[in-house]
């Protein structure tokens, strides 16, 4: 028997997007989800729930659509130093909205195979009723669910998951209402609890995509030094660590107006990395960013990066955000960080647009991906043939997939990297010069970043980019 839930689009648009100006297209059967989880106010609900992301992902039949974008000036909440005429002490910004039109008003989700019990019928019609809208609030819907085939139509494309279908549709898992509960309390998205799933249609083309697979880290949160500004790529190691550093500092004494309290110092292991030792999704990674991949690129640090983990204990998670100051428009809370070495103090502010300080840079699923910072090697070579087997080692150590090629080089194959000089690849100055290199490596799938390899990845070395054709 057949479990189907109909999503009936009251203002003829679905209001959802994919990042940037890309509408979502088929419906993700995970957004869905979410309006469902925001609904629930009993065990009964949950339970509906928890029963429903176990039964795989679900079929999705949707009409054809079209992408539009809604564009207009809004208020910010960001406070301006200069009031205007119309809207004193406000700044106005231009807002972005994709959308999809589709031709005919409503999709159905359906678990083909899926028999709920009574009382998960009874769980998911009430869920069901008190939805208003899926993606944006502005996307207003009805939601009903039956257990009955819907009936099909020319105008109708059925996806269906496929190991090597084109479509790429986020589904939920088992265990999704626990990640999605886990997210809210760190005030993150429900995309960083998020998996992905190839979908495709009976009949179509060989596949053009595959699924990606996550890496150790759920989200990079970036921040750029003023336009112009920046330190030699070769301090890369020493932006990372003074990052972390002001971020231990503060997390461990904040101040008057900070939102959390004070943490212990192991409380903050996943951050300065002593003592025990813990999985690589239970830590973070502070990285200085260089200018790279670009013909005019200098290798230059121009803005500094926060990777957190996917298992990352949500009291820290919340307030490694709000330093951030994902929770207010004034900006990050740590708004300046004082670099060693070259003994500059530079501001730090969100991203402006710059391809270098844009989480995506970083984070793009690729199947090859090649180092800009060196690799510090995690054990000491006998020899240089040991090389290629401690880097796969060291692949997998670091939280990713099996690698099936690794390649070795003494320069990197992203062009503009920074060259380091001896004493640039260490934490400190009483450190040994560890064996470094520089790979391009090969996954059989494409793997989210950001990849970091590598003794020194905490800090920023290791930073690989995703490459395409030969890098």
């Amino acid at each position: 028997m057949p479990l189907a839930i109909e999503v009936e689009l009251l203002t003829g648009t679905y209001e959802a997007g994919l990042g940037g100006q890309r509408a979502e297209w088929p419906p993700h059967p995970a957004r869905l989800f979410c309006a469902l989880v925001a609904q629930v106010r009993s065990d009964l609900e949950t339970g509906a729930l928890e029963w429903l992301e176990r039964q795989g992902p679900p079929d999705v039949i949707a009409p054809e659509a079209t992408a539009s974008t809604l564009q207009a000036w809004v208020p910010t909440n960001a406070i301006a130093k200069r009031g205007g005429a119309a809207l004193p002490a406000r700044t106005n910004g231009m807002r972005t909205w994709p959308r999809a039109l589709p031709k005919r008003h409503s999709y159905h989700v359906v678990w083909t195979d899926a028999t709920p019990p009574p009382e998960v019928l009874e769980g998911l019609r009430a869920l069901a009723s008190r939805v208003s809208y899926v993606g944006r609030p502005a996307g207003m819907v009805l939601v009903r669910v039956s257990t009955n085939e819907p009936s099909a139509g020319e105008e109708l494309r059925r996806f269906v998951p496929s190991a090597d279908g084109p479509h790429l549709l986020r589904v939920p898992y088992p265990g999704y209402v626990d990640a999605l509960g886990s997210a809210f309390e760190a005030g993150e998205a429900a995309e960083a609890v998020s998996r992905s799933h190839p979908f495709g249609q009976p009949g179509e083309e060989p596949p053009v995509a595959s699924a990606s697979v996550p890496g150790p880290y759920a989200r990079l949160f970036t921040l750029g030094f003023p336009a112009g500004a920046g330190v030699a790529g070769w301090h890369a190691a020493r932006v990372g660590v003074a990052l972390r550093d002001a971020f231990l500092a503060r997390l461990g004494a904040p101040g008057d107006t900070d939102p959390w309290p004070a943490f212990e110092p192991g409380d903050l292991t996943p951050i300065h990395g002593h003592g025990e030792r813990i999985p690589p999704e239970e830590r973070c990674a502070f990285l200085g960013l260089p200018f790279v991949g670009h013909p005019n690129a200098t290798g230059d640090v121009i803005g500094a990066g926060i990777a957190i983990g996917r298992s990352l204990a949500p009291e820290l998670r919340r307030a490694l955000l709000q330093l951030l100051g994902l929770d207010r428009d004034e900006g990050p809370r740590i708004d300046a960080v004082r670099i060693p070495g070259p003994g500059v103090t530079l501001p730090l502010a969100p991203p402006d647009g710059r391809w270098s300080i844009e989480p995506g840079r970083w984070t793009r699923a690729s199947k090859r991906w090649a180092s800009v910072t060196p690799v510090v090697l995690d054990r000491w070579p006998k020899r240089w043939a040991d090389v290629p087997e401690i880097l796969r080692d060291g692949v997998v150590f670091a939280g990713y997939p099996e690698p099936v090629e690794i390649e070795v080089r003494r320069g990197s194959g992203v062009h503009g990297a920074p060259v380091f000089r001896p004493g640039d690849r260490k934490r400190r100055s009483g450190e040994p010069n560890r064996p470094w290199v520089h790979v391009v490596v090969t996954f059989s799938a494409p793997v989210e970043g950001p990849v970091l390899l590598g003794n020194m990845r905490f800090v920023g070395l290791g930073l690989c980019a995703p490459v395409d054709g030969n890098g």
